[in-house]
């Protein structure tokens, strides 16, 4: 065998015009194959983190069991009490793969600059674990001002950037705000405010209307459209206060270690269970908080798949015709072995190593420019919109090995059976008719 390895790699050489082609068809299909799912690697990663960091579910939510669906309609009874809170940091202590934690209270009432009256709907938080959580990119998480965890004061809001402008607090600089990994550049910008104080009142469980004058500290994106035109965030302690609670809807646990989540999740609710708390916990794109995410991410890998289809099948053809057609111009090659005694076993298997060989070398050409492609988008990182995603992200080409040795190893499946078919026809043919094939 290794005698015909050898003439293969000759043959490449020797038929260098030939194989230019199969090379350049391979390295285009490698580099479609490549670019595009590693786009849609980027912008499913962009999803992944807007619900794991920014919007700090982290990777476990644990709340009072029913809190999804009876919770909708009454949340102060589904509140976490002290007694289920001291249950649920006791646990946290003993677990190695905690990291950190943050409770959230979700907050809901009507807001006013003393001109403009309207809902708001949010979330008040452990401000300073919450900024642990939200790192490494969105540690800093407003557009203008500055984070909660950086005012002294209490009494203190972040507003969505759309309910900002409807209150008449916008930002004044337009300077660049995203960082190239994505996330905010961590910098206090400029924004003015028709009436810096706003007043915030809300109904308490016990019917009572309770209010409050905050200060707008900060303005954020967040992250959906129909989001942003509602959003408040507060410090827990504040928001405890002005609804008149020591309750909390949810803690957002971070782990060490993400794919331990489901099991982290089964061991709490036993731990519960035998505790006799009715608490629960579970994994957020289990939860109903995951559910645009899972319909949206549902829907990108149908367009992905798609798309990865069309590609396939042009490259696949593309690879295909170039191998047929080199076999095919070379059937007096084949002849001329044949009639030197080479078996057709022996020829088949010559030209699969030629197509192996040209798919190695046409893989690497298109890694190479692949790469080169890649780090040259991700420097640039011009700002684009993503779908439902309320701001532009940084256009990113993520780099993966593993679509790298998918993409190789189907171009390569594709070139050896390009080779097989015709090379397997040809030598069933008699001899002579090869020979004198022009």
């Amino acid at each position: 065998m290794t005698p015909l390895i050898g003439i293969a790699w000759r043959n490449i050489r020797l038929h260098w015009r030939h194989s230019l082609a199969a090379l350049l068809a391979i390295s285009a299909g490698f580099i479609s194959l490549s670019l595009f799912q590693c786009y849609m690697l980027n912008v499913e990663g962009i999803y992944d983190e807007s619900y794991t960091h920014r919007a700090m579910y982290a990777h476990v939510l644990i709340e009072m069991s029913g809190a999804q669906k009876e919770g909708k309609q009454d949340p102060t009874r589904y509140e976490l009490r002290k007694a289920d809170q001291n249950f649920i940091e006791n646990f946290l202590k003993q677990q190695p793969e905690f990291m950190m934690r943050t409770r959230v209270l979700n907050i809901l009432g009507m807001i006013t600059n003393g001109k403009v009256n309207t809902v708001f709907t949010g979330y008040a938080y452990d401000v300073a674990q919450g900024a642990k959580i939200r790192e490494p990119h969105w540690g800093w998480d407003v557009s203008a001002g500055k984070p909660l965890n950086l005012s002294d004061d209490p009494n203190v809001i972040v507003t969505g950037k759309r309910l900002g402008t409807l209150l008449g607090c916008k930002a004044t600089s337009s300077e660049t705000i995203l960082s190239k990994s994505g996330g905010y550049i961590p910098k206090e910008r400029p924004f003015e405010c028709t009436n810096p104080s706003l007043q915030l009142s809300v109904t308490t469980d016990s019917g009572q209307v309770n209010a409050m004058d905050f200060i707008v500290v900060g303005i954020r994106d967040a992250a959906f459209k129909e989001i942003d035109t509602r959003f408040v965030s507060m410090p827990l302690e504040t928001a405890q206060k002005l609804f008149d609670t020591d309750g909390v809807s949810y803690y957002a646990v971070l782990l060490k270690d993400g794919s331990d989540a489901g099991k982290f999740a089964k061991r709490f609710n036993q731990a519960a269970l035998v505790g006799g708390h009715d608490i629960s916990a579970t994994r957020w794109q289990k939860h109903n908080v995951g559910d645009l995410y899972n319909r949206s991410v549902e829907f990108l890998g149908i367009f992905r798949d798609f798309v990865v289809a069309i590609i396939v099948v042009i490259a696949g053809l593309s690879v295909l015709n170039s191998l047929v057609k080199i076999v095919r111009e070379r059937q007096r090659e084949i002849g001329t072995l044949r009639s030197m005694g080479f078996l057709s076993g022996q020829i088949v298997f010559m030209f699969a190593c030629e197509a192996v060989f040209l798919s190695v070398l046409g893989s690497a050409v298109g890694l190479v420019v692949t790469l080169l492609v890649s780090i040259i988008l991700n420097t640039i990182a011009f700002p684009y919109k993503a779908g439902m995603l309320a701001e532009p992200v940084p256009f990113q080409i993520s780099i993966s090995p593993t679509v790298y040795f998918w993409s190789a190893a189907f171009l390569c499946g594709v070139s050896i059976v390009a080779a097989i078919i015709p090379s397997h026809r040809t030598t069933r043919a008699k001899i002579a008719d090869n020979l004198i094939h022009v």
